[in-house]
Parts: structure tokens; sequence; C-alpha cells
């Protein structure tokens, strides 16, 4: 059944937990929901290790770009994140970032992980957010549950998680978001995984319904509490009407009688002189006296430092801060717990109203007999003795109550998002989306810090959708900067940095590097020969670190044979058994399709320099040559094996990818009459179309 471990028992890190091992084959779709998020950390080291590239914290420029190729090859990475908490997005555009803030509800809290495979779905569930101190440093709580033929009975909780999803992140969710969900549910409907389990549940807090009511249901009527235990690094004031009174009332609601029950509260740790540490809590419970609501109550403080087995070196002295988030309720023949990411304060909870409650996200499990054990892995380790809270709890350490800040945010925004023309696929537009119901009488988006911006857009409140041509010097902009400048009405002077993502359609054609560096057809030419590696397509700009070169780079001829056309035909043909066979290796998934044929290294991207090294004054003939071969490349590809479900995705990419090409052809044929139907060339190309249908 499912696995819950705190800040791991079989693991230490909950960063090792990303690593699903060979069983279960790459990831194909990645969805995340965070409180924080830390761009850096994500990018170097959540996602090589989530992706199999042994290569955390490494700042390689070759290393970026093998990361960007991995990227490219995946259906959707998307990232749903809390704006009030907002610290900028990855570097990459091959991530989807959606920050969002409900003006309905609280903050987004909820912490989860949902990983596709092609046919397995992993779903990670807790405390940590995507920064390193969560999957590095805290103490933390996670599940981590995989339905996969073997264990497609832990689809039931995955698919709970699921359910209603949209409805619930709806001011974060997108198209991107929406790709992961889909491959989500299609693996899960294939493994035939179950849709409810005894004893088991995910839930949400956020909802009509509050997070601490949904587990109080969970608990069996008329059995007595006799041991509560809670796990929380942030607390609300207590003094007789807070959390801790409103769980015990709603006990009572349930006829499960908490008199004389031991309330333990697990809590963060603060020094104490040099070698004791003292429970940190707000100050009321320092001076409340939790007998008047008939418990025991004690607080006790987490283990904060590391011992020597729990790193495996005996040099290194550390610490974990607490940031698990647990809930034990124990009766005599019961014991129920809540894993996740909500803290016991009044929003975590929502013993408040429903527009304070946060959005939340855990798991619950409830177990009878010795099964029971298994759940005490759920309380970490603590320091010292338990300190009692009877009204005068003066060895605490009192500290502010949590209260969640709220920043200022251009709510109104829905997206900022480069998408293809319609027209012309080849140009990008910027499409800005805003919340009718929500935007102010004005507001504007500026690209570039400049002043004045190189472009500002002037919005009122409607239409919902708005679409901003783009140049060149545009676009590069927005792919250096990823962000816009959003001003409006009664928000900040200065204005707010909004992300900018690039469309699933548009994202195979972006660079993996500086745009303007673009590899050039020498250097495609070489690659599909097997000359240089892809990471040497994309030379670093100024400023980045530098990999290790590739030995073949160094190799030079004596002689400079790139203005020699005959040499760079001949080059060009002895690629296109490299191309066919790059072709064949990307068949897996369609994001690695639609890469490998329309991506900044593909048939297209070579057309495109063929067609500027004709309008440079390359032989017509010659250029009309290499675009029909290219062409008859694509129609070869039709031939390759592919698995069948992915078989008509294959014909419509390639299709797309000719239609590219021949554009080009078609455009170079109408402006040099020397290609005309009634020449040589018009024979050729007319028997090499023969050939292909003969050949089919």
């Amino acid at each position: 059944m499912s696995r819950a471990t705190p800040d791991g028992a079989a693991s230490r890190k909950l960063i090792d937990a990303l690593d699903a091992g060979r069983d279960l084959g790459p990831a194909t779709a990645v969805l995340a929901t965070t409180f924080d998020l830390n761009p850096d950390f994500f990018e170097t080291d959540f996602l090589p290790s989530l992706l199999g590239i042994p290569a955390a914290e490494d700042r390689r420029w070759r290393t970026r770009v093998q990361l960007e190729a991995e990227l490219a090859r995946l259906d959707s990475v998307s990232v749903l994140t809390e704006a009030t908490r907002w610290n900028g997005r990855p570097r990459t555009l091959r991530v989807h970032v959606q920050p969002a803030r409900a003006h309905d509800r609280g903050v987004l809290h909820a912490k989860i992980v949902l990983i596709v495979h092609e046919a397995a779905v992993r779903l990670i569930v807790g405390s940590a957010n995507l920064t390193k101190a969560g999957y590095r440093e805290n103490r933390e709580v996670a599940t981590v549950l995989v339905a996969s033929r073997k264990t497609r009975e832990n689809g039931a909780l995955v698919r709970q998680a699921l359910t209603g999803i949209e409805s619930r992140l709806r001011h974060w969710w997108n198209g991107s978001a929406d790709v992961v969900l889909n491959a989500a549910r299609a693996v899960l409907d294939d493994l035939g995984a179950p849709a409810v389990l005894d004893d088991e549940w995910f839930i949400w807090g956020g909802d009509e319904q509050p997070l601490f009511r949904q587990v109080l249901q969970a608990w069996p009527e008329a059995e007595p509490v006799r041991r509560i235990r809670i796990v929380s690094p942030f607390w609300s004031e207590e003094t007789g009407h807070g959390p801790l009174a409103r769980l015990l009332r709603g006990l009572a609601e349930r006829d499960a009688t908490t008199s004389d029950a031991e309330v333990l509260l697990v809590t963060s740790a603060r020094p104490d002189g040099t070698q004791t540490w003292r429970p940190a809590l707000p100050e009321t419970y320092a001076t409340f006296d939790f007998a008047t609501l008939g418990v025991r109550a004690s607080a006790i403080p987490s283990k904060i430092l590391v011992d020597a087995d729990d790193v495996g070196r005996d040099d290194i002295v550390t610490r974990r801060e607490l940031h698990a988030k647990v809930l034990l309720l124990e009766g005599p023949k019961t014991t129920l717990a809540y894993v996740g990411s909500a803290n016991f304060t009044v929003p975590g909870w929502g013993f408040g109203t429903l527009q304070g409650s946060n959005l939340e996200a855990g798991i619950l499990l409830r177990r009878q007999g010795r099964a029971r054990t298994a759940l005490e892995i759920l309380i970490p380790p603590v320091e010292g003795k338990a300190v009692s809270l009877g009204g005068d709890a003066r060895a605490i350490v009192t500290v502010l109550a949590d209260v969640e800040s709220h920043g200022e945010w251009p709510d109104f925004l829905r997206s900022v998002e480069l998408r293809p023309e319609t027209a012309n696929m080849d140009r990008l537009e910027l499409v800005v989306t805003n919340h009718a119901e929500l935007t102010p009488v004005t507001w504007s988006v500026a690209i570039g810090p400049e002043t004045p911006p190189r472009q500002t857009i002037l919005s009122p409140s409607s239409p919902f959708e708005h679409r901003i041509s783009l140049d060149a010097d545009d676009v590069r902009a927005l792919i250096d900067l990823q962000a816009v400048q959003v001003r409006w009405l009664d928000g900040p002077v200065a204005g707010v940095s909004y992300p900018v993502n690039v469309s699933l359609a548009a994202r195979e054609r972006i660079p993996f590097g500086d745009v303007r560096l673009l590899p050039s057809e020498d250097d495609l030419v070489a690659f599909y020969q097997g000359r240089i590696a892809f990471e040497d397509l994309f030379p670093p700009p100024p400023g980045e670190v530098e990999g290790e070169a590739n030995p073949a780079t160094a190799i030079e001829s004596v002689v400079d044979t790139s203005k020699i056309l005959s040499y760079q035909v001949r080059a060009f043909v002895e690629a296109l058994a490299g191309l066919g066979d790059e072709l064949a290796r990307n068949t897996a998934t369609e994001r690695s399709m639609r890469l490998a044929i329309l991506g900044p290294v593909s048939p297209v991207a070579l057309a495109r320099e063929i067609e500027r090294a004709a309008k440079l004054g390359r032989s017509p003939v010659a250029a009309g040559f290499q675009l029909a071969e290219l062409i008859a490349a694509l129609r070869t590809a039709r031939r390759f094996p592919v698995d069948a479900k992915l078989a008509s995705v294959w014909s419509l990419v390639l299709e797309e990818g000719e239609l590219e090409v021949a554009k080009r052809l078609t455009q170079l044929r109408e402006t040099h009459p020397d290609l005309a139907e009634d020449t040589a060339f018009g024979t050729y190309v007319r028997a090499t179309a023969a050939a292909e249908q003969g050949d089919a």
C-alpha cells in the first residue's frame, strides 16, 4: 500500500525519492505544486535528479544544454506556485511556471509532485517546498506512491488526488498542466487502477468541507482517543478557541471522548544554552492551561542536530530544521495519521472561514492491529524532555504565531505566453490573458526594462485575450528576460515582474541557449555526421561556465572547405544517413518526435539554414537539391517502426515537417527559373517523388 516516511527512513533526503531507477523508464510529464519555489534549486538539482542527469548543482553550460534537451523530450513540465511568494522562474522556458493568488481562498500551500511514465504514475505528497531546504536539509515528511502493474492499488490514491484538481487549482491551471493530468489519467486507466481503498484517502484542504472535518470523519465513531501527537513547525495562538480546542470539540461531536488524553506537540527547536534545546510555540501556549480542555498537554522540540549515522560520516555537524506536518490520533483499536502540507494553524486546517483557508494536500492512513506500529515512523526524533503546558510553561521559547503574508500581485492576469502566430508558425506573438471580472480600469504590460521600454501594451478591461505582434528583437528580449513588467491602477509604482511562458506548440522551436547563437548549417551537418556532440551545437553566451570541450570539436581541417560548394553538398549528402538515424531514435513520445523533426536540431532547422544560404548567394540548384533531399528523408522516415499508439502522431509530425521544408523549396523555385518544372531539376524532383511512392 502507500508508504509514508518522515525525512527519509529508507532515504535521508527527499531528493532521493525522485530517482525511479530503471524499472519505470523515463518520465514523460511532470506537474508540481508548491508554496515556495527556489528557481536555481529546481533547475540545477530537482530536475537533474528527476531526469537521471548525474549533475546535481552542476552549472556548466554543457550540462544546461543537456538538461534542456531532456526537458524538450518531455510532453510537459508544469509548476504551479503561490504568487505572494514569487521569487522568479527557472531559466529554462521548457518548464511552464504559473504563479497566481486565489482571491477567494487562502494561499496555495499544497505540495505535490506528479510524475508520469509510459506505464506508471508516481505521486509525492508531503510537506516539502521545491527548495533545497525542503529536499535536502529539513526534517520533512512525504508519502511516495507508485502506481504500476505491480502496485496498481496505489493508483486509487493517485486517482483521488486528480479528482477535481482543475477546479481546486483553477487560478493556476493552464494547458501545460492539463497535458500532464490527461497523461496520468490515461496511464491509470491502462493499469486498471482502482478508484478507492479501504482506510486510505487523499484529501484536499481549502474545500467547502474543512480539512479538520475530513480527518475527523475518518475516525471511528464512539471510539475514544487516548493520545494525540501533532508535528508542525508553525502554530496559531491557542486560548481555548484555537486549533487544538476546535479539534477536541470535533472529536467530542463524534462521541470520541478525549478526557485525560495525552497530547504531545512536536515543535521546532530553539537553543537553550549550548547543549540543550527548547520547543518553540506562540506565547499563549506558555500561559494557557490545557487541562481546561480535559487533556494532558506537553511540547517537545524535534531533534535538530544530525547524527553521524544520518549522513554516513562523523566529521559533519549540521542541522535539520523541522518542516514536517503530521497528526496522529490513537485509540484502543485504531490509529489515524494525517501526512501532508498543512501546519497546525487556523488557515492550514480550515478552522476559520472558507476564504481564509489554505489549499492544502495530504494523505490519511487508518490502521488497526499490528499495522498501527508502522505509523510510529511518522514522528521525527525529539530532543530532551517534554515541557508541560499547564499555564506556566516558562521552558518554551515563544515565537510569533504563523501569519501568511500577502504581497501585491496582478491577480487580474491569467497568463503571459509566447505562441506561434496562427497564419505563420515561424513567427511568435505574445498572448496576454486576463480575468475580465478582476481587471482594473487601466493596466499595462511592458517588454524590456529600458526607459522607455521596448514596447508597452496598454489594455482596457476587455477583451480577455490580447495578441501582440512581435519583431525579432522583441522575441529575443522576451526569451532573454523571461518576464514582462506589469503596472496597474493602485498597484506598485515600479510594477511587478510577471513571468513569460512558451506554449507547447512553440516549445520545440525555442533554442537551447542564446537565441543569437543557433546552430549553423555546418554545425548541423557535422552533428548528423557524428563528428560533434549535441551539446557542442550550442556555445555558451558570455559569462557562462563552459564545460570540457568534445575532442571531436578540436579536429580542424588543414584546408578550409567551408566556402567550397562541392564540399558542402558532399558533406550534406554524407549527413543524410545520420539524419535518418537521429529521427529513428526519437520516436518514443510525441514531444521527442516534434523536437527531432521541427526543433533547433532538425531537418526543418537545416532547411532554414539552407534557405538563408540561398539568399546570401548559394547556387539555387544546390539549395534546391538539398531541400528536395530533406523532403525525401522525411518521407522515408514514414516507414520507420513506431509504436502503434504513436503511429498517427508520427505521420502528422512528419507531414508538418515536410510542409515546412516544401514551403521553402516552393519559394525558391518561384524565384529561380532554372528550377522550373521543365528543367533538369524539375525532372529530378519528379523522379524522387515517384521513387518514394514506389517504395511506399
